[in-house]
C-alpha cells in the first residue's frame, strides 16, 4: 500500500531503527525490494533519481511501475524523488504520483536553502507529498553527470532554525558519508548526530550508505537516523545478477523460464542484509500498516512515552554476568533511564569464563532450577516491574516472588533459563533478543567451514608442533567453496547471514527450517535428506527443542556424501555425538568442526579429541565484544517500544505487558 514519509519514519524514530529506501529504475528492481520488504516485516522506500534514470524511462514511469506492485502487497510503500535541485522536478514529482519528494539545497548558503525548500514545501504539502531536505552537504559521486562537491558537516545550531522556517518533513544530515563508491572507509562524526538528532523535530536521513561500516551505520541507527539512501549496492546487485544469468545461460535453451531469477535474487539478498543492518525487519503491524500514524494524522512524539513511563516509576533490574559485565549492562540500557526507568544492576559472578558456560550448561540441559541464584541477586525481587538477564536463570520460586514482575527480557534469542510456563501463569510476558549473536557466530562459521575443509587448524598444530605437514585424511579432495552445495540445517538469522557470505563465494546454498516463510534468496529451500544428499558441507543452525533434539543422527549421517563435512555452530544436542564420532572414525564422512559439545568444557578423554577428521573450539562462536556490548543496546529497543505502546516485539509467549 502507498505512504509517505510521515507514515514510516516517526515510528522508526520511536523504536530506533531506520528504513532502507533503495535506488529502483527497473520492473525487477521494484517487485525484488517491495517483495522482499514484505517478507521481512519492514517498511518499503523506492527511490528515482532526476537525471539520466527518470529522463530515459519517462518519470511517469518509476512510480506507476511503484503502484502497480504497491497494490498488491500490504507493506507501506513510499515513491520517493530523491535529490532534485530544481522546483520544477518538485513539481513534476508531485503530478507524475511521488508521494514524497527530496529538494536538495545543501549547496547553497544556508538562507538560499531555506527559500527554496520552503517553496518545495509550498509546492509539495498541498498534495499531502512529504517533503525531505538536506542541510550540509554530503559529497561524493553518484551517477555520471551527476556530481556533488566535498563533505560540509551539518551544524546542529542551524537545524532548529531551518526546520521552523521550512516545516520539512524530514532532514538529511551530512555525518561523513558520501555518495557513490567509498575509495577508503567514512569515519562517522556519532558525537554530532547525536546533537542534531537532540536539536531536530523530524526524523534525520544519512546518504552515501553503501560501503559506510555496518558497525558504524548501527551506531547511526541508535543515534537517530531513521532512512538510509542505497544506491551503488544495489546497482552492483543487478549487475552481479546480469553477469551470473549470462553465465549460466544454456543455448540449448533458446527461451529460459527464469532469465532474470539471478537478479531478483542478488537484489533481495542486499535488501534483507540492510534491512537486518537497520533493525528494520518485523516492523509491519497485522493489517499491514508500519507502527506509525496514518498520513494526516499528528505523530505520538517519544517525549509523551516517556513522560507516561515517568509516572509510572518503572523499575528494572539487570543481573549481569562475565560475558555481559555491569558496563556493558548500564551502557546498554540507559536510554531507558529517559524514559522513566530506574536501573539496577547486579552481578552473577563466576571466577572463569568456563564456570559461566557449565553453569549455562547446566541450565540448558536441567532447566532453570538446575542453578541456583546467590540469595543477593534476588533480594527485594517484588520491587521491581522489568528483569533483565543473560544466561542467569529465572525458575518459578524466583518468578514467584517478584510480585510487581511484568517482563522478563532474555539477552540471548534462547529462553531456557526462564520457567516460561510459570511467567505465562502470572500474566508475565517473556521476551528474547533474537539475532544478537547472529553476526559473530555467522562469521565463525564460516570460519570453521573453511578451517576444517582446507585444514588450517590441522596445519596450524602442526607446524607449532615443528612438523612441516602437507597430507591430511582429505588430501586427496580438498575442495574449493566456489561451485560446491552448501546445506544449511535451519533458516533464521545466523544461517541467513551465512548464506549471504557463500553466495560471495560462490557456492550453492541450500536450507532445510520447515518453519521459514518468505523469500530465502540466497538459499533454495529443500528438504532435509535432499540437503544431506546432495552438499558438500552441511552447517547446522536450528534451535533445540524437544522436536529438534537428534536431528542429525546416524541414519542422516549415513545421508551425507563420503566427502562431505559437518559443521554444528548451534546446539550439541541438535546432533547426536556418539553417532558422529563414529560417522568420523570409520570415514564414512569426511570430516566435522563443532563448537559445541554434549559435555562442556570437553573432557580429555572424550573421543572426539583423538580423532584427525576434526577441527574442536570450546564454544566461542558467539564470543565477540561487538556482539556482548551491542545485545542490551538491542534489547532496550525493545523495551522502549514496549514502554510506547508499540506492537511487534519479540515476545515468546504471547502476554503482552501493561506497565
Amino acid at each position: 500500500m502507498l505512504a509517505t514519509l510521515n507514515d514510516v519514519l516517526p515510528a522508526a524514530r520511536a523504536g530506533r531503527y531506520a528504513v532502507p529506501a533503495f535506488d529502483c529504475v527497473e520492473d525487477i528492481m521494484i517487485r525484488a525490494v517491495i517483495e522482499t520488504c514484505e517478507s521481512r516485516g519492514s517498511p518499503a522506500i523506492v527511490m528515482g533519481l532526476p537525471g539520466p534514470d527518470l529522463e530515459g524511462n519517462g518519470w511517469y514511469y518509476v512510480p506507476g511501475l511503484v503502484r502497480a506492485v504497491a497494490d498488491r502487497h500490504a507493506v507501506p510503500v513510499v515513491i520517493h524523488l530523491d535529490h532534485a535541485t530544481k522546483l520544477d522536478d518538485i513539481r513534476r514529482g508531485v503530478d507524475c504520483g511521488f508521494t514524497s519528494v527530496m529538494i536538495d539545497g545543501s549547496a547553497l548558503p544556508l538562507a538560499e536553502n531555506i527559500a527554496l525548500t520552503r517553496s518545495a514545501v509550498e509546492i509539495a504539502h498541498p498534495h499531502g507529498v512529504t517533503v525531505e531536505a538536506e542541510l550540509g552537504h554530503v559529497g561524493g559521486a553518484e551517477l555520471e553527470g551527476v556530481r556533488y562537491a566535498a563533505n560540509v558537516l551539518t551544524e546542529p545550531r542551524d537545524v532548529e532554525t531551518f526546520l521552523a522556517a521550512t516545516d520539512a518533513d524530514a532532514l538529511a544530515v551530512s555525518i561523513g558519508t558520501s555518495h557513490g563508491i567509498y575509495r577508503s572507509l567514512p569515519k562517522l562524526d556519532i558525537g554530532r548526530l547525536t546533537e542534531l538528532n537532540a536539536a531536530s523535530k523530524a526524523p534525520l536521513v544519512l546518504h552515501g550508505g553503501s560501503g559506510t561500516p555496518i558497525d558504524q551505520l548501527q551506531q547511526a541507527v541508535r543515534c537517530g537516523i531513521t532512512k538510509l539512501n542505497i544506491y551503488a549496492d544495489n546497482r552492483l546487485a543487478m549487475v552481479r545478477g546480469v553477469l551470473e544469468s549470462a553465465r549460466t545461460f544454456k543455448r540449448t535453451d533458446p527461451l529460459p523460464r527464469d532469465l532474470f531469477g539471478p537478479v531478483r535474487r542478488q537484489i533481495a539478498g542486499v535488501v534483507t542484509e540492510k534491512i537486518n543492518v537497520l533493525f528494520a525487519g518485523n516492523r509491519v503491524g497485522p493489517t499491514g500498516a508500519a507502527q506509525a500514524p496514518r498520513h494526516g494524522e499528528q505523530a505520538r512524539p517519544l517525549t509523551a512515552a516517556r513522560r507516561a513511563a515517568a509516572t509510572r516509576a518503572v523499575k528494572l533490574l539487570a543481573i549481569s554476568d562475565t560475558y555481559i559485565p555491569d558496563d556493558y549492562m548500564r551502557d546498554g540500557l540507559a536510554d531507558l533511564k529517559g524514559l522513566g526507568v530506574r536501573v539496577e544492576v547486579r552481578h552473577w559472578a563466576h571466577p572463569t569464563l568456563i564456570a559461566l558456560q557449565e553453569a549455562n550448561l547446566a541450565i540448558e540441559q536441567g532447566g532453570p532450577e538446575a542453578v541456583a541464584l546467590p540469595a543477593e541477586l534476588t533480594a527485594g525481587a517484588g520491587d521491581f516491574d522489568i528483569l533483565v538477564v543473560q544466561f542467569a536463570p529465572v525458575a518459578r520460586s524466583f518468578i514467584e516472588a517478584a510480585r510487581k514482575l511484568k517482563v522478563i527480557a532474555v539477552l540471548r534469542g534462547g529462553v531456557e533459563n526462564v520457567d516460561v510456563a510459570a511467567a505465562t501463569k502470572r500474566n508475565i510476558a517473556v521476551l528474547n533478543t533474537p539475532g544478537r549473536l547472529a553476526r559473530a557466530v555467522a562469521e565463525c562459521t564460516l570460519g570453521m567451514i573453511l578451517a576444517e575443509v582446507r585444514n588450517i587448524a590441522r596445519a596450524h598444530a602442526q607446524l607449532m608442533g615443528g612438523n612441516w605437514m602437507r597430507s591430511f585424511p582429505n588430501s586427496q579432495a580438498i575442495p574449493e567453496l566456489h561451485g560446491r552445495t552448501v546445506g544449511l540445517v535451519g533458516y533464521g538469522s545466523i544461517a541467513q547471514l551465512v548464506a549471504r557470505y557463500l553466495q560471495a563465494i560462490g557456492s550453492r546454498v541450500l536450507a532445510f527450517d520447515p518453519y521459514f516463510k518468505g523469500d530465502a534468496a540466497p538459499a533454495a529451500m529443500a528438504d532435509l535428506p535432499t540437503l544431506l544428499k546432495e552438499s558438500d558441507v552441511v552447517s547446522v543452525h536450528a534451535r533445540l527443542t524437544a522436536e529438534t533434539k537428534g536431528l542429525i543422527g546416524a541414519a542422516e549421517l549415513a545421508m551425507m556424501k563420503p566427502t562431505a563435512v559437518l559443521v554444528n555452530t548451534a546446539r550439541s544436542g541438535l546432533v547426536d555425538e556418539p553417532a558422529l564420532v563414529e560417522a568420523l572414525r570409520a570415514r564414512r564422512i569426511m570430516g566435522a568442526a563443532l563448537d559445541v559439545f554434549d559435555t562442556e568444557p570437553l573432557p580429555g578423554d572424550s573421543p572426539l579429541v583423538k580423532l584427525d577428521n576434526v577441527t574442536l573450539t570450546p564454544h566461542l562462536a558467539g564470543s565477540t565484544i561487538d556482539a556482548f556490548r551491542n545485545t542490551p543496546r538491542l534489547c532496550a529497543g525493545h523495551l522502549a517500544r514496549l514502554l510506547a505502546g508499540e506492537g511487534d516485539l519479540p515476545i515468546v509467549n504471547g502476554v503482552r505487558p501493561v506497565l
